[in-house]
């Protein structure tokens, strides 16, 4: 008796990508996209590391490459001094570039990549112009909050949480009812706040601050993403409960989607499996031929958390 079971079918089309960068006020500094030349590695996933992207472009207008450096590189600044004296906001204001990569396929259009700007250089590679932005999400809030809010008794600290999350240019989205203290509490950063009202369930992606207490959106709940065998590159390696799987290329895929392994050569693996990792990497544009690949760290649903 033939098997009934079916694996999605899968045709590759076209990609084009867009780079946006934008200063503190909001001001477009560079708008770029296809049919440039692109390279890319981004990782984001769900510890409290803040996420990073490497991305090259290449062969970018000389005055674009010049006010691309104009702004000073975030590493070369003492930020320990500045967080002792509580001038880190003033910095970051007058430096902050925002950073955007999206990734469009079939007219639907992928974020694959919102953070800041750390540092941005460009150097010669044979007859091309390399501009490199290093990037990362999240790492002004997560690294550099300073706060000194005393919360009372039983008092739910939303508002407080998306004021600072503001204040790093940084969206909010809470689910369910965070952790609740008997008695008054301080907090002298985001990061003590969010630990103790979210402990262990809440992170960072693509300059928006994720947090999950109790009642919040169950997996059943969640829109499940199908992947089938023929979208799997080489076989998916299992340790303990995790899953690494590397696919083609899907830009949509985000932090804490369900994927449904669906696969006729990889039985074993199919399941029900949530996304901890996301990593992209490759290339677009003239003469890549759009090489680019996904790699997951998964891990079964209802652990969230648990197992990294």
């Amino acid at each position: 008796m033939a098997s009934s079971f079916k694996e999605p079918q899968w045709n590759e089309t076209e990609l084009a990508w867009e780079l946006t960068v934008k200063d503190s006020k909001d001001k477009e500094l560079l708008t770029c996209g296809s049919p440039l030349y692109i390279s890319f590695e981004i990782k984001r996933d769900i510890t409290k590391i803040p996420n990073s992207a490497n991305i090259s472009v290449y062969n970018l207008k000389d005055e674009t490459r010049r006010l691309m450096q104009k702004y000073t590189p975030l590493d070369s600044y003492n930020f320990d001094v500045a967080y002792t004296l509580g001038t880190v906001k003033n910095y970051d204001l007058k430096n902050y570039r925002s950073i955007i990569l999206k990734v469009k396929r079939n007219n639907k259009e992928s974020v694959i990549f919102a953070g800041t700007v750390t540092e941005c250089t460009s150097q010669r590679s044979g007859a091309d112009w390399v501009t490199e932005f290093q990037c990362s999400d999240g790492l002004f809030a997560s690294r550099f909050s300073v706060m000194d809010t005393t919360v009372e008794a039983n008092y739910i600290a939303i508002t407080e949480i998306e004021r600072e999350a503001k204040q790093w240019k940084m969206s909010v989205d809470i689910q369910g009812t965070p952790h609740l203290s008997n008695k008054p509490i301080t907090f002298l950063n985001l990061n003590e706040m969010l630990e103790f009202s979210f402990p262990n369930n809440w992170f960072v992606d693509n300059e928006t601050l994720k947090c999950f207490g109790k009642g919040a959106q169950t997996d059943k709940d969640k829109k499940v993403f199908i992947l089938g065998g023929n979208q799997i590159i080489n076989s998916p390696k299992r340790t303990n409960n995790t899953l690494n799987i590397d696919t083609i290329f899907f830009p949509e895929l985000k932090l804490g989607q369900v994927v449904d392994i669906r696969s006729l050569y990889a039985r074993d693996y199919n399941a029900q499996w949530e996304i901890a990792s996301v990593s992209h990497s490759g290339e677009l544009g003239i003469g890549s031929g759009n090489s680019c690949n996904t790699s997951l760290l998964c891990f079964p649903p209802n652990t969230r958390f648990g197992s990294l």
